[in-house]
């Protein structure tokens, strides 16, 4: 028996490993990317959409009230929503569910934004600061603060404690 036997397994079991755990970072920057964005009717953070290989730009305003009505004050007046709100980031969950069950090591995981609600799409100027937010909202830059944080936490590398989280998840 040389030492090179078993060698195709271990590597199978290597990539399948790794692809669990990049899989599940893939899913912690989209949950992250939903809990960061700007909201007030929640159109912007339903029309994000998770995809693999392909860039779908789809506009989901519709679906926000339809999916969740936006509660009203004892006034009467519409309560918008703010960053983290749970309804409009279930409408953007919902239309990827499923979908980082394909990912495979060397895919590329593209999350896009195809909100338009008659202006042109507003995703870029909401991330680029152009687009005024309420306090609520504050800081704003949403993709890159998520971004900056995966970087700070796994910028050298991820932990065997980790793994097991990472490997966990899955677009709900």
């Amino acid at each position: 028996m040389s030492a090179w036997d078993g060698l195709d397994a271990a590597m199978a079991q290597l990539e399948s490993e790794c692809t669990d755990v990049i899989r599940g970072l893939t899913v912690l920057v989209w949950n992250r990317v939903l809990a960061q964005t700007p909201q007030s009717q929640g159109r912007l953070v339903a029309s994000w959409t998770y995809g693999i290989n392909v860039q779908a730009f789809y506009d989901r305003s519709d679906l926000v009230a339809a999916w969740v009505p936006s509660p009203l004050d004892r006034h009467g007046f519409l309560v918008p929503f703010q960053k983290g709100d749970e309804a409009a980031m279930e409408v953007a969950q919902a239309a990827s569910l499923g979908v980082d069950r394909a990912f495979k090591l060397g895919d590329t995981v593209w999350m896009t934004n195809g909100a338009d609600h008659g202006e042109g799409a507003y995703a870029l100027a909401a991330e680029n600061g152009t687009l005024r937010l309420r306090a609520v909202n504050q800081p704003g830059r949403g993709v890159a603060r998520t971004l900056d944080e995966i970087q700070v936490r796994f910028g050298r590398g991820v932990s065997f404690g980790e793994i097991p989280e990472l490997k966990s998840r899955r677009l709900r």
